[in-house]
């Protein structure tokens, strides 16, 4: 017989004993993929502050945990958020009814009604339970290695961005956020901060972004980061990040984003990087189709709702 009980500090070496094996199984799927969660201590260290908050569930059988849910707490699209990453759950598919319902009951009792928790993608039977409670996906963490892709636009020229293009990359970034605000993916999300700020990160060698033009006029840009912002099972200091990318819809269809990202990996293998993430809406259908096509492998998929 399975118990649903309150997540506790008792429950943590159990749990993240369960997230280890998760993150392994990941990672056999994924290469490029780091090693990170694959150490009990560290989804230890990470449980430690949803543990105390009181806001988690876990499933006993026998004495013994085999499924838990453990969120962190703050604001998710605009509203009031319980946030689970993907070291703050695991057990199999049948648990998961049961513990969202003791979970979000207090989550509810506590005002937080934007749910959100980020699941393993290898595991799609159990994204396929959270659909059964509600949940739509929402956001994808990909991977892939550094090879540079087969395919290349004609007549694209790409450059590595500098402190005289903040105006060019500014209206880029500008175009970008206007299509993510819009249907279909409608992110909630502040305005980028125009060219001052586009400015400010063209300084940054660590920080590269590339323009592409076509008949020497902007068509598109990519960017990279380090991976300090990445999830935890992506952060790692051998992955850079891709933190922006936009193609003109006029420009698009013709290898221009196919380009910039050949530019960005190729830097990226001579930077000594050995692979590359990025997340995306899976709204965002232009981003759905052309990143797996590029060679981003699913690591993580986000899924989330809200309640009255």
């Amino acid at each position: 017989m399975v118990r649903i009980v309150s997540f506790d500090t008792i429950h943590i070496p159990a749990a993240a004993a369960l997230v280890a094996a998760a993150a392994a199984e990941a990672r056999r799927c994924h290469p490029p993929a780091p090693a990170g969660l694959d150490d009990p201590a560290r989804a230890a260290g990470l449980l430690i502050g949803p543990a105390a908050s009181g806001l988690g569930a876990a499933a006993l059988r026998g004495g013994r945990l085999i499924g838990f849910l453990a969120p962190l707490t703050f604001d998710l699209w605009g509203g009031p958020g319980a946030y689970v990453p993907e070291w703050g759950q695991a057990g199999d598919p049948a648990l998961v009814g049961g513990l969202y319902a003791l979970a979000a009951a207090r989550w509810a009792q506590v005002g937080r009604t934007v749910h959100a928790v980020t699941l393993w993608a290898h595991r799609p039977e159990v994204e396929a339970a959270w659909h059964d409670v509600g949940f739509g996906r929402a956001v994808i963490d990909a991977v892939r290695d550094l090879e540079a892709p087969a395919r290349r636009g004609r007549g694209v020229k790409v450059r590595r961005a500098d402190r005289a293009d903040a105006g060019r990359l500014a209206a880029l970034e500008r175009a970008l956020w206007a299509h993510l605000a819009a249907a279909p993916a409608f992110r909630v999300h502040p305005p980028p901060g125009g060219r001052v700020e586009a400015a400010r990160r063209l300084t940054d060698p660590a920080q590269p972004v590339w323009l592409a033009e076509v008949g020497g006029v902007p068509a598109g840009f990519l960017s990279l980061q380090p991976g300090d912002e990445a999830p935890a099972a992506l952060r790692s200091p051998d992955l850079v990040r891709c933190d922006g990318a936009f193609v003109l819809p006029e420009r698009r269809e013709r290898g221009v984003a196919t380009a910039l990202l050949a530019a960005a990996l190729g830097w990226a293998a001579a930077a000594g990087f050995a692979g590359c993430t990025l997340d995306y809406e899976s709204a965002n259908l232009e981003a759905a189709r052309f990143w797996p096509a590029a060679g981003f492998s699913p690591v993580l998929h986000s899924v989330a709702r809200r309640v009255a």
